[in-house]
């Protein structure tokens, strides 16, 4: 997945957690299991010069299935992948374009909610959406799909609406725009309902990044409310 020559460019990035450091090194050639010593090796030589003061087998043991350890050494994982493709978009995306670009909103649209002017007060809607797209790029994918829901519960005032049911199914914004919502209300919601209030049980199944993609849906609602405030 990473060249050698290019690992150093990533991990001294201030932005990145030990983890995201070791799962770089980890998607090295990403297909060879790698011993403790080996990983610290690789760490050194890109520049990691403290890495022997790492506790590498805890860090990479709590990464919540992004790595996992075979008899031959310590493998990356599909989460932890997914993981460094997302850091790695983000470090190569030029500063002039990197706000604007997000993994679930798009950024364009947050700055354009900042910069309506509405009767409601939407600073609690634009920092919902920071979190949302901040989840999505560390692939907390159950807190995505929680954000997701309390948009859908926070906005129908804006449409002069008392629930998004009300909204999805009454609103006059056209056949496709009424397809997405009621497919964020029925599908999304029950998506939601089901991680926010299951019990726990002896064997379960979490969500992925395809499970949890409303994204464009999201990016529709989103517009309609600054179309209808731009007017």
């Amino acid at each position: 997945m990473i060249p050698m020559e290019k690992l150093s460019d990533y991990v001294h990035k201030s932005s990145l957690s030990q983890l995201d450091k070791l799962l770089l090194i980890l998607a090295v050639e990403h297909t060879k299991p790698k011993q403790i010593g080996e990983i610290r090796n690789i760490g050194r030589n890109a520049g990691l010069v403290k890495i022997y003061k790492w506790n590498i087998p805890d860090a990479l043991t709590k990464s919540r299935d992004k790595a996992i350890h075979l008899p031959k050494g310590w493998i990356i994982k599909g989460p932890g992948k997914d993981r460094v493709r997302n850091i790695i978009n983000v470090l190569e995306i030029p500063k002039t374009e990197e706000t604007l670009i997000g993994t679930y909103v798009d950024k364009k649209r947050i700055v354009e909610l900042k910069n309506i002017k509405c009767h409601y007060d939407l600073t609690r809607l634009v920092q919902m959406l920071y979190e949302l797209d901040d989840a999505s790029s560390r692939n907390n994918y159950i807190s995505v799909i929680m954000l997701v829901r309390a948009i859908l519960d926070h906005v129908p005032p804006l449409f002069g609406n008392k629930n998004f049911l009300e909204f999805a199914n009454n609103y006059n914004g056209g056949r496709s725009f009424k397809e997405s919502m009621v497919r964020l209300q029925e599908s999304c919601r029950k998506i939601a309902d089901s991680y926010l209030h299951g019990q726990i049980r002896t064997k379960e199944s979490l969500p992925n990044r395809i499970q949890i993609n409303f994204s464009n849906d999201i990016d529709l609602l989103l517009s309609e409310i600054i179309r209808i405030n731009s007017q």
